[in-house]
């Protein structure tokens, strides 16, 4: 039997002499009478069941009580999953390339970037007293990490301190991190699953050590690690990991319904298929160049696309030049996606399924009614106010439940990218602009007329002229959005302790 680090070998001769124990293996889970089996067999059975190789009962509510231990069962799967990625014997091996080994730390770095604004997000939007001090202490002791002991400023490796703040995150840790503000927003058992999931990895402490002080022998970096491995002890002194578990079990009394359970079982584990779709790309990077090739935000298009960490997934298309007439204040020919053709097909929302067309269309209707919220000038207004009533069937249905979620990540990183956007207006709009030519809305019968309505409204009276001037803002949004298209469609991690 295999689950998470656990690799179980019983001998056939004893599993076919203890009644029971057959079952309890080929089943997953025992439902007998535990006093009728074998000392021996109820010893197999209590190990089995603290390593989370058992499946959880499946019952209609549960105790926080049970949670916790639900939760304990699936961060060993889930950190099994991540462990066992290639990369990490890649960095053991000293195999990995500079590249590859920037973009590994740097990733690092916007984890550690990410934990003191999500935290603080949290308190904002937890239900109780407890939870909202949990997240406040978290948001106080972490939002300075970043760059207490993980910034990079090191002539060895050719990165100083400004090249680490500008990076542009790796898509997949753009996505874990927005998914981490969407829990922490709509969903504080999820938020708190995840705080447990991250935090949990501190009682690897001695393996840690040993794994640091050999990747910097293979890389020549002595003593590049001290930050991090002070981090940990850290974590182990505040014991970070049991605060966000006894929080959830201290709920007392309380229950969860199984329903509302996966629903925060899901959210966290679409944000452990982000932390694993990070290494993924750390491995891409190290493919792209054997030289160190920072993510830097581009200011100018007249440079060489292949060599260009952000830019080598896209041809150029030049501007047309000359007399050709367009509307006026319509910089439409200026547009990133006019600019900027992805090498590879982009699928348009008419190929997504059901399921995904359905969320992502929600997310839109409620994004754009956070964007209108928050607008003051007249024609942001009128404009997102227009693109409001376009979807106002959409949104009756959404507000009367306000909780929507999706197993796929592409559908999740696009939305998440759109809520965090939304609070400003006028780059929304411009996100919005840019997903509609992405994903060709005009495609699909249930966004055509939003489609249009985007486009007039959008590129004439809200952006108009910004077109030219918004040029780097743009193809970072264009080079985001063509990313997270390609993310996968399926969830690549398991969510459900019940099968």
């Amino acid at each position: 039997m295999r689950h998470g680090f656990w690799d179980f070998t019983l001998p056939n001769v004893w599993i076919a002499s203890e009644p029971g124990v057959a079952g309890l293996l080929q089943d997953g889970s025992y439902s007998g009478n535990i006093a009728e089996l074998s000392p021996k067999a109820q010893n197999v059975l209590a190990l089995l069941e603290v390593t989370g190789c058992l499946r959880a009962e499946e019952r209609g509510d549960y105790s926080y009580a049970e949670v916790g231990l639900i939760i304990e069962h699936m961060t060993i799967a889930w950190h099994g999953l991540y462990y066992s990625h290639p990369v990490w014997n890649r960095l053991r091996s000293g195999e990995l390339g500079r590249n590859g080994f920037v973009a590994w730390v740097l990733h690092n770095y916007h984890l550690s970037r990410s934990a003191g604004a999500t935290a603080a997000r949290g308190v904002l939007r937890s239900p109780t007293g407890a939870i909202r001090r949990l997240f406040l202490e978290s948001a106080l002791e972490e939002y300075s990490h970043c760059e207490d002991y993980y910034c990079i400023d090191d002539a060895r490796l050719g990165v100083s301190e400004s090249d680490c703040r500008a990076y542009i995150p790796l898509p997949s840790s753009l996505a874990l991190d927005q998914q981490m503000h969407r829990l922490a927003e709509f969903d504080w058992l999820g938020h708190a699953m995840v705080g447990f999931i991250q935090e949990s990895t501190a009682s690897y402490y001695k393996k840690c050590c040993e794994f640091y002080s050999l990747v910097e022998s293979k890389y020549g970096l002595p003593g590049f690690f001290d930050g991090w491995k002070q981090h940990i002890l850290l974590d182990l002194k505040y014991g970070h990991a049991s605060a966000f578990k006894d929080a959830i079990v201290e709920m007392g009394n309380a229950s969860i319904s199984q329903d509302a359970l996966l629903k925060s079982l899901n959210g966290a584990a679409i944000m452990v298929h982000f932390l694993i779709g990070a290494l993924d790309e750390i491995l891409q990077e190290d493919a792209f160049s054997s030289e160190v090739r920072l993510r830097r935000p581009v200011v100018q298009l007249d440079i060489d696309f292949d060599v260009n960490a952000l830019l080598r997934r896209f041809s150029f298309v030049p501007k047309p030049e000359g007399n050709q007439k367009q509307q006026p204040g319509n910089g439409s020919d200026l547009m990133a996606s006019k600019l900027l053709v992805p090498k590879e097909r982009i699928p348009p929302l008419e190929e997504w399924t059901s399921e995904e067309s359905s969320f992502l269309i929600h997310e839109i209707a409620m994004s754009t009614l956070t964007a209108l919220s928050h607008s003051q000038s007249h024609e942001e207004i009128i404009g997102l106010g227009k693109v409001v009533e376009c979807l106002k069937t959409t949104l009756r249905d959404s507000v009367e439940s306000m909780q929507f979620y999706s197993q796929s990540p592409r559908a999740v990183a696009i939305a998440n990218f759109l809520r965090e956007e939304a609070p400003r207006p006028k780059t929304y709009c411009l996100v919005i602009r840019l997903l509609s030519e992405l994903l060709s809305f005009e495609s699909l019968g249930a966004t055509r007329s939003l489609s249009s309505v985007i486009t007039h409204e959008f590129s004439v009276h809200i952006l108009g002229s910004q077109f030219e001037k918004e040029l780097p803002s743009q193809v970072l949004i264009w080079a985001r959005l063509c990313e997270f298209a390609k993310f996968s469609t399926n969830l690549a991690v398991p969510h459900n302790p019940f099968c």
